[in-house]
């Protein structure tokens, strides 16, 4: 990871500081990436309320990055094809100009989400497919997440490792005693 290293009396510009967090954040996205596949972690159902699509409160994970939905969501009305997708994004705001410079800085980011209703299965940068749409039907696309695994090449412990539980002092003051 990429950071400023800050010292005594250095004074940070907007730039070292910018620098810092998006490094940061690279490193945090990078590493639930290593851990997850990106999924839906839970609920994101899309479903028919009379002539109305909707999509269910839930959680999912796409690029290191979370989405929440807290409540149900209405996507549209009348919708009879295409393919749902959940997506997310990332948006500044509350610009403010540099006292000196006269540069305008956004002193804001929010982190949202976008649904949308695409003709093609062709994916989406930042996103993932929730559902297909078709005859007017929400069919169920959704992937979930995966935690990534790897299989030891041997389940034995290597040969002259010692383990240690913590309790064999007290089996040894019980007088029960421990084979050596």
């Amino acid at each position: 990871m990429d950071r400023t290293l800050y010292f005594s009396g250095m004074q940070p510009t907007v730039e070292d500081l910018a620098f810092d967090q998006d490094s940061t954040e690279t490193a945090v996205k990078k590493r639930i990436c290593d851990l997850f596949s990106d999924g839906v972690l839970s609920g994101l159902g899309v479903f028919l309320d009379g002539n109305t699509l909707k999509l269910e409160a839930g959680v999912a994970y796409v690029g290191g990055e979370r989405i929440e939905i807290e409540n149900d969501l209405t996507i549209g009305e009348g919708i009879t094809q295409g393919f749902v997708f959940l997506k997310f994004v990332s948006e500044t705001s509350l610009m403010v100009n540099h006292f000196i410079t006269g540069n305008a800085y956004p002193t804001r980011k929010t982190d949202s989400k976008e649904v949308s209703v695409n003709p093609t299965d062709d994916p989406v940068a930042g996103g993932i497919l929730l559902a297909k749409v078709q005859n007017g039907l929400p069919l169920d696309h959704r992937i979930f997440m995966e935690l990534k695994l790897s299989k030891p090449l041997s389940c034995e412990p290597p040969t002259g490792l010692t383990t240690s539980t913590g309790f064999e002092s007290d089996v040894q003051g019980s007088g029960i005693g421990v084979v050596q």
